[in-house]
């Protein structure tokens, strides 16, 4: 018996000695792959704004963290881009104009891609970013300001006519309220 726990005890370490060199490997691999990228983000939170700036070639690498990539007021050098995403368990939110267009591509392993801009479709006119991605455990939400904007004006149109409603109900309260009423309800 004693043999046999010894031995249970001896593959228990030989196990954890591989899984320990393994993680060492696949972070190396990953740093590695990272450094090949232009911007690093490492367990962090982090808002990339490219105000007022052309795009021809963009790279992210995240890892562990989360960024919101602004692209609202850039250009396309020529009408195209490219923008390439590396993220391990990360989350990613790319923020495009309305003009834009997007392709598409890449891995999403164990990840979320969640696209609510126009895809192009073979040789387009106007702008369009190709976005290049390689997740794994992370999600990838692509969006304009054309349905929050319009979200926006609904909200205010029904607030507009809530407000109105209002004052007319009050005025028509005040209207009906008299003197006496008042002073009954200070008493």
């Amino acid at each position: 018996m004693k043999k046999i726990g010894k031995l249970i005890k001896f593959l228990a370490f030989v196990g954890l000695v591989f899984a320990v060199i393994k993680a060492i490997k696949e972070g190396r691999s990953i740093k590695k792959v990272m450094n090949t990228y232009e911007k690093n983000i490492k367990f962090k939170s982090e808002a990339l704004n490219y105000e007022d700036e052309v795009i021809e070639n963009k790279s992210v690498a995240l890892l562990c963290s989360s960024a919101e990539m602004d692209f609202q007021e850039a250009k396309l050098d020529r009408n195209n881009g490219i923008l390439d995403i590396f993220g391990r368990f990360s989350a990613i939110s790319v923020k495009l104009p309305e003009t834009w267009k997007v392709k598409l591509s890449g891995i999403a392993d164990n990840s979320a891609v969640a696209n609510q801009v126009e895809e192009a479709e073979g040789v387009e006119e106007g702008p369009v970013l190709n976005i290049q991605y390689d997740l794994k455990m992370s999600a990838l939400s692509i969006k304009n300001n054309s349905e929050e904007s319009e979200i926006e004006e609904e909200v205010e149109e029904i607030m507009a006519e809530i407000n109105e409603e209002v004052e007319e109900e009050l005025e028509e309260e005040i209207e009906e309220t008299s003197i006496e009423d008042v002073e009954e309800i200070l008493e």
